[in-house]
């Protein structure tokens, strides 16, 4: 029989397997750039849709960042990280700046990821300064696609291990609970046990007092 370790593990396996085998056109969301406003300028950016709440989406880029040691700061309406120097966009270092907001506004399972690039302030790359750039960028955001996919996985074995250890901690709780009711249980049935030869001598007292009351009245009549 299988541990829940085991067989999280092999579903995850089998989760990165399904991944792989599906057709890229199945797997990524075409990147294509878009224009944006931003900081009262208009901006190229990448977009790309990703099939994952805005949390998720974000949850699995800012874990990816932070493992290779880069942190977030909040940017407008995107979140920021500075210097950042990355295999995928070619090794040198640059500013990254992403954002992630649903598809629709009732649309919980979809949202629209864009990543900007700049040299350092307002040095913005586009597809006509630096189309190498552009094309690694518009691979790496395809990539976290399946990065998207694996964190919000990682994400629902993490939910399900917090439910299992709180139903263990619950079980455990009825476990002492059942102890204590045994110890209480034995304590009662010991004075179920006191009180019956109780009952019995005060039985045989009250018995004795009678006769002795009996006989009391019959020697007065006499």
């Amino acid at each position: 029989m299988f541990t829940f370790t085991e067989t999280m593990m092999t579903m995850k396996i089998i989760l990165l397997c399904c991944i792989c085998l599906l057709p890229a056109s199945a797997i990524f969301a075409q990147t294509h750039t878009v224009t944006i406003d931003f900081q009262k300028s208009t901006r190229e950016a990448l977009e790309s849709e990703v099939g994952y709440s805005q949390n998720t989406v974000f949850g699995a880029i800012d874990q990816s960042m932070s493992n290779r040691g880069y942190k977030a700061k909040s940017q407008k309406d995107f979140v920021l990280y500075k210097g950042v120097s990355i295999p995928e966009l070619g090794g040198s270092a640059y500013d990254l700046y992403f954002s992630v907001d649903k598809k629709s506004p009732k649309d919980n399972t979809s949202s629209l990821l864009r990543m900007m690039i700049s040299k350092g302030g307002d040095d913005f790359i586009t597809a006509s300064s630096d189309a190498e750039v552009i094309g690694r960028a518009r691979t790496y955001l395809d990539s976290l696609q399946k990065m998207v996919a694996i964190y919000d996985y990682d994400q629902q074995v993490l939910a399900q291990s917090e439910l299992v250890k709180k139903q263990e901690r619950k079980l455990k709780g009825l476990i002492d609970d059942s102890y204590e009711l045994e110890k209480k249980k034995r304590h009662i049935e010991e004075q179920i046990k006191e009180n019956g030869k109780a009952q019995s001598a005060q039985q045989e007292e009250l018995e004795n007092q009678q006769k002795i009351l009996v006989s009391m009245k019959s020697s007065r009549k006499g």
